[in-house]
């Protein structure tokens, strides 16, 4: 009975024992890897793309690890960030992470999923990443219109390259190409700009005539500067300058001369004036380098009431312009006439005669001359007389005058200009018993 019990506990335990490693096979033998399929890539650009996906079965166990495998080669060996996956998703998927791929270069990628069984791939795709950027590329034109300082230069713009140009221009140089830059023009800061013409017609104060010059036409996009062939250009031969002469402003003994440079022949002269008694002139003043703008000079220590010529003049490497000849006249400035007092005659106790003497008129007639006197140095007499006098000597006899006293008196003159007088001078008049009166 006993036997019989342990074989029977035997005999469960056995069957128990198959059962769990009947069913532990079972489950170890149904994981397998992921199956996955890899699909065509999108948004394909110059440094990224998206991949896409599909987990088509987990393998029978949990996926904990998805992502996507790509590299230059069948090798990969690039992958983004692990994505971790709870619970099981079936279905497409794409790439999480923003990719670092390098542009105009073929790449291999491939999904793939890991569960306990290991991972699973899906088949590979290639493609190629967007080229990548260039320099603009562009040709430099003759340049056109070319006058004495100035000229049309201009360019075409004939592949933008890996993106629009966002500045163009023009490098100016002297005779000798890719040497000093003598201007940078900016014409346009403003892009972006398509492959196109253009030129520049604007200010270059920096262009003389009769030279030599390069330029060449440049233009910048995202990968950098990038420039058109030189092309060379002659100004044209420098002209004698034109010049006027304008009227005088006359002012006591000075005068100013005026004058004016109409053109300047393509060259900034150096401009002055000739001036002398005559057309042959004899004096040169020289004023300064100018542009087409008036000049002046004053001149001093001229002779008045002689009649002198003048003409500007402006001179460049072409020649020497003259202006038109013009004359002016330096008259005597009016100024108070100049006087002496001369000594008192006929003196009597109750009467004198005064005399003076007009020695310059100050450059205008004098109107009205006379004497002031009185007993002491502030006068308070006068004598007038009106006309028209010139230089030279008078008199005027005064009456009424006190016995034995002390007189002052002096001469004076007067024009537009004012009044001259002379020095102060004293007579005695006669004792009041003498008989002269």
């Amino acid at each position: 009975m006993k036997k019989n019990i342990i074989f029977n506990v035997f005999i469960v335990l056995f069957v128990l024992v198959i059962s769990i490693f009947a069913l532990t096979s079972q489950k170890i033998l149904a994981a397998t890897p992921p199956t996955l399929t890899t699909e065509p890539p999108s948004d394909i650009s110059q440094y990224s793309a998206t991949f896409h996906g599909t987990l088509l079965n987990t393998g029978g166990e949990d996926i904990y690890e998805r992502d996507f495998q790509y590299g230059t080669d069948l090798e990969y060996g690039l992958g983004g960030e692990l994505i971790f996956v709870d619970p099981v998703v079936l279905g497409q998927y794409t790439n999480e992470s923003t990719l670092s791929l390098e542009c105009g270069t073929t790449y291999h990628y491939r999904s793939y999923a890991r569960n306990s069984a290991g991972p699973g791939y899906g088949g590979d795709q290639e493609f190629t990443t967007l080229p990548c950027p260039l320099p603009a590329t562009l040709i430099t034109n003759p340049a056109s219109s070319v006058g004495l300082n100035s000229a049309v230069l201009s360019g075409e713009i004939t592949d933008v390259g890996g993106g629009n140009v966002i500045m163009r221009g023009f490098e100016l140089f002297g005779t000798s190409p890719g040497g000093q830059i003598l201007s940078l023009v900016n014409m346009d800061n403003d892009g972006p700009f398509e492959a196109e013409t253009f030129s520049w017609n604007g200010d270059m104060p920096l262009l003389s005539c009769g030279t030599v010059f390069n330029y060449r036409s440049y233009a910048t996009n995202i990968v950098g500067l990038s420039y058109g062939d030189y092309q060379t250009f002659e100004t044209d031969d420098c002209e004698i300058p034109i010049v006027t002469t304008e009227s005088s402003l006359i002012s006591e003994d000075t005068v100013t001369l005026n004058g004016e440079i109409v053109n300047t022949g393509g060259e900034n002269p150096m401009a002055g004036f000739e001036y002398g008694l005559d057309t042959n002139y004899g004096e040169t003043i020289e004023v300064g380098n100018f542009g087409a703008e008036s000049f002046s000079v004053d001149v001093s220590s001229l002779i008045p009431e002689v009649e002198y010529h003048f003409r500007g003049y402006a001179l460049n490497s072409a020649g020497i312009g003259y202006g038109e000849d013009q004359t002016f006249i330096i008259e005597n400035p009016i100024i108070n006439p100049t006087l002496t007092t001369n000594t008192a005659t006929l003196v009597k106790k109750n009467s004198a005669v005064l005399n003076g003497s007009i020695t310059n008129i100050g450059g205008e007639n004098p109107t009205v001359r006379g004497f002031e006197y009185g007993l002491t140095d502030s006068y308070g007499l006068i004598t007038i007389l009106n006309g028209f006098f010139t230089t030279g000597e008078y008199s005027k006899k005064i009456t009424s005058t006190e016995c034995n006293a002390t007189y002052h008196y002096r001469s004076y003159a007067t024009n537009s200009s004012g009044t001259g007088y002379g020095e102060d001078s004293v007579f005695v008049t006669q004792p009041c018993n003498s008989s002269e009166k």
